[in-house]
This record gives C-alpha cells, structure tokens and sequence, in this order.
C-alpha cells in the first residue's frame, strides 16, 4: 500500500458503512449517533511517517464527503448536524 494512495474509494466504504448504520470495526460509534474513524484498525503497522500520511489523505476524503452531506467534525468525532435548527424568535 503506498503512500501516494488514492483514499477516495476507502472514504467511500467507509461512508457507506457509516450511512447503513452497519456495525464495523473501523467504526466506533457514540449514542448519541456521532461515529470515531479507528485508524487503528483501518491502517495496518506500518512506518509512522507512511501512516500518518495515509491518515491525513483518508481524513481529507471523508472531511471532503462528509461535509457535503451534513456531518461536522468535532474534536475527533463526526455528528449528524440538527436537521430542526432553532427558528429566529418573532417578536
């Protein structure tokens, strides 16, 4: 696996898990419906400068992805945003 890999076809498995609702490894999810990427278990070992590039390519995609389809990232968490948003007071 190199380094220069294209992240964008694993951005979209794992989105596509994510969206399911599937249980997987690579996922870690919260009650309150937030999900936590594992790169523990996405990465195999590998040089610490080789992982932490594929980590921040992966990162890139699903920031990408997730973005465009309402999620927000929050520490090292990733939440559904409100699809009711708090309406302006009238007076």
């Amino acid at each position: 696996m190199p380094c220069d890999r294209d992240m964008n076809p694993l951005a979209n498995e794992l989105i596509s898990i994510l969206l399911r609702g599937n249980d997987d490894l690579r996922l870690k999810r919260s009650r309150d419906g937030g999900v936590q990427f594992r790169n523990c278990m996405i990465f195999p070992s590998a040089v610490q400068a080789t992982t932490d590039q594929r980590k921040k390519k992966l990162h890139e995609a699903l920031n990408q992805r997730l973005k465009a389809i309402g999620w927000f990232e929050r520490g090292t968490w990733w939440n559904k945003s409100p699809s009711n948003r708090l309406q302006p007071l009238l007076s």
